[in-house]
C-alpha cells in the first residue's frame, strides 16, 4: 500500500481544534476557590450521586449552574463554535478517508487484473502444452 497510509488523518496542531478561551467571572473564580469548604460530602466512588446533587445545588444557589450544564450565553456560543469546528474537521477527515479508500480500491483492482492476466497466461500455456486438467 501507499507509504502515506501511516500519516495522521487529523493534525492535532490544527488551529481549528483549539478551544476558545472562556472568560470566567471573578465571582465564579472565588466560588470555585472556596467550594471545598462548602461541600459536606467529599467525592468517593460510592457517593457520586449525593456529591453531584450537593454541588449542583451550590452552583444553582449561586447562579453558576449554567456553567455546568452549558446554558450560559458564553457557553452556548463556545459550544456552537466547537460544534462547527468539529463538523469541519470531520468533513476533512471524511474526504481524506474517501480519497485513501479510492486509492486502495484502484491498487486492489490493479493487483486483481495482474493476477487475472497471469492466470489466463498460465491456462493458455497449459492448454498449448496439451494438459486437459490443471493440477495445483
Amino acid at each position: 500500500m501507499a507509504a502515506s497510509s501511516t500519516s495522521s488523518l487529523v493534525d492535532v496542531s490544527d488551529p481549528v481544534l483549539s478551544f476558545p478561551a472562556v472568560s470566567i467571572p471573578p465571582q465564579l473564580k472565588f466560588f470555585m476557590a472556596n467550594v471545598k469548604t462548602m461541600v459536606n460530602v467529599q467525592l468517593i466512588s460510592e457517593n457520586h450521586l449525593i456529591w453531584k446533587s450537593q454541588l449542583l445545588k451550590l452552583f444553582t444557589a449561586n447562579n453558576f449552574d449554567g456553567y455546568l450544564i452549558g446554558s450560559t450565553e458564553e457557553c452556548v456560543a463556545v459550544l456552537c463554535r466547537v460544534k462547527e469546528e468539529c463538523v469541519a474537521v470531520l468533513c476533512r477527515v471524511k474526504e481524506e478517508c474517501v480519497a485513501v479508500l479510492c486509492r486502495v480500491k484502484e491498487e486492489c483492482v490493479a493487483v486483481l487484473c495482474r493476477v487475472k492476466e497471469e492466470c489466463v497466461a498460465v491456462l493458455c500455456r497449459r492448454k498449448e502444452d496439451g494438459f486437459s486438467a490443471i493440477t495445483v
